[in-house]
């Protein structure tokens, strides 16, 4: 881990960190980290070191840290932070950890399974997604799960806020003698393609892909082959296993069990509340977003949509703005946002018809303090969907005192999620694993 901070003139101090980590085929990925807000993370597509003279670089946004370790211990990096046109002298220092932001739970090398970094390709859309498979030790074939993440360009370990839940997720599942596929998001990472353009379906077809490459290969069970989808993930996972006979069963995390445009009210709803906001600030954000979601679901065309949705905002009080917390700025990247192909999608998106049609064993948990995807309403949503398809194998629980990444919370507000040292509460790792070991026998725990 390397922290520094660069100035911008006339601005404030702006801190970051740049982590590196070494992939089991000795290639360095790294993530750039905003300390100042909140170490929020994205990942650099390429990280060059060579002799005494270190680089990192990102496509979008255009940004580059480059300098040279200044002493022979490697412990000192002096730079330059650049995005875009504006270059700012830096230095950076070798550190374990960001104070203040520990992260426990995080594998740590050497494990006790075999990890491979995979590439496999989505040949409708021309893209190489590229992954990490870790493969319990011992004789194979073994069971798998394919990890899909939530929404946003996620990374293979899904890490946000310094924690890897996929990364946790993966490492106890291995060690109970389950093997797991987990892949950077096209455009994000080492896969190839763009990411922004894509819809969930799109998304859909890149799980597709993964399953026939974990079917292709002898060490992997193929009448064994399950989903784990969290969040946006957990509405792809029951679309492929409607379309894909190949999948042998489904996990859901935090899954959408109602028409997104429903989950999105009680979102807005509870998030508000649970940050400390009124109820007035509440109802009117969650109003507001209904009215634009209907403006999109009803007309086609991005420019009168944005139109519409514009000349609402300007027709909003001086006391609606305020509750709503908007300027004219936030306003227009929100409007703007909204006619995006996968906002489209997502907001037209109706998970019933998918979940009907799945037929293998299915588990769905949430976790009862979930800001984001209610858990009463969206385990109902699922099981009564499950029920009227008649699947044979499923089970809904809710988690109690678990936020929606399944960390231990107090509140469960979005807030909260960077200062819990906890990744995923170990009940609900137990909870995955033993479902899956019930459903697919596998050796005893290694």
């Amino acid at each position: 881990m390397w922290l520094g901070e660069f100035k911008v003139p006339s601005g404030p101090s702006m801190e970051i960190a740049v982590e590196v980590e070494r992939k089991p085929d000795d290639k360095l990925a790294s993530n750039l980290i905003s300390v100042a807000q909140g170490c929020m993370s994205i990942a650099f597509h390429k990280t060059t070191v060579e002799k005494a003279q270190v680089c990192w670089e990102m496509k979008s946004p255009p940004i580059a840290i480059s300098g040279r370790y200044s002493d022979d211990s490697r412990t000192i990096i002096e730079g330059q932070f650049q995005q875009g046109e504006y270059v700012f002298p830096m230095q950076l220092r070798r550190v374990e950890a960001i104070p203040g932001y520990r992260r426990p739970q995080t594998p740590v090398r050497p494990y006790p399974y075999e990890e491979e970094e995979v590439a496999y390709e989505n040949t409708k859309a021309g893209i190489t997604i590229s992954g990490t498979l870790t493969l319990p030790r011992g004789k194979g074939p073994f069971p798998a799960a394919l990890l899909i993440s939530g929404s946003g360009p996620q990374d293979r370990d899904q890490f946000v806020l310094l924690h890897r839940p996929f990364k946790v997720l993966a490492d106890h599942l291995t060690r109970r003698g389950i093997a797991v596929l987990r892949v950077d998001d096209r455009g994000t990472g080492s896969s190839t393609g763009e990411f922004g353009g894509a819809t969930t379906r799109d998304f859909a077809d890149d799980v597709l892909a993964g399953v026939q490459y974990l079917k292709s290969r002898q060490d992997i069970r193929s009448d064994a082959i399950g989903l784990i989808g969290h969040s946006e993930g957990g509405m792809i996972a029951p679309m492929v296993a409607a379309e894909c006979s190949d999948v042998g069963f489904v996990v859901l995390m935090a899954a959408p069990g109602v028409p997104i445009t429903q989950l999105m009210y009680s979102q807005h709803w509870r998030g508000t509340l649970a940050e400390g906001q009124s109820e007035a600030k509440a109802k009117m954000k969650s109003d507001w977003y209904q009215r634009l979601y209907e403006v999109v679901q009803q007309e086609p065309d991005n420019e009168t949509a944005i139109e519409k949705m514009t000349g609402m905002y300007s027709a909003l009080s001086s006391q609606e703005k305020m509750l709503l917390g908007w300027d004219e700025g936030k306003a227009g990247s929100e409007i703007h946002d909204l006619v995006s192909p996968w906002k489209r999608y997502f907001v037209n998106f109706e998970p019933q018809p998918y979940l009907r049609a799945v037929k293998c064993p299915l588990l769905a948990i949430n976790g009862e303090k979930d800001c984001q995807v209610i858990s009463t309403e969206n385990l109902r949503g699922i099981e009564k969907q499950l029920r009227e398809g008649q699947n044979p194998d499923f089970t809904t629980l809710e988690l109690p005192g678990l936020n929606h990444l399944f960390q231990t919370a107090d509140t469960g507000a979005e807030s909260e999620y960077r200062h819990i040292e906890e990744t995923i509460a170990p009940g609900a790792l137990e909870t995955i694993s033993d479902w899956i070991v019930e459903r697919t026998p596998v050796s005893p725990k290694q």
